[in-house]
């Protein structure tokens, strides 16, 4: 199973500005300045200034899982189950074929 970033996208809660990373090491700032997000499609990067970072964003990112055994692709909010293991990492289970992944 494996995931693909749709849209990297994320809206600053200081400035209301909406920024998106289109491609690789493409760096977008806000124009407030306060949060910034970058990895285009290959992986989701954010900068902000400090924990939460609920406090400085809205995460407007879209992702999908496309299953390797039944070739279903789905996003985690239909995934069967979501839970976490003693590591802390997400665990998605594909609806169709019951397939298990691990992501962070």
């Amino acid at each position: 199973m494996s995931k693909r970033i749709l849209c990297n996208k994320a809206r600053c809660k200081t400035c209301g500005d909406i920024i998106e990373s289109v491609h690789v090491h493409d760096y977008k700032t806000c124009k407030c300045g306060k949060i910034a997000v970058d990895g285009g499609k290959e992986y989701l990067k954010r900068m902000f200034p400090s924990f939460p970072y609920q406090d400085w964003f809205e995460d407007l990112s879209v992702s999908v899982y496309d299953c390797s055994k039944c070739n279903k692709t789905f996003t985690e909010e239909e995934a069967c189950r979501v839970i976490k293991n003693t590591e802390g990492n997400a665990i998605f289970c594909c609806p169709e074929c019951g397939d298990v992944v691990s992501y962070d």
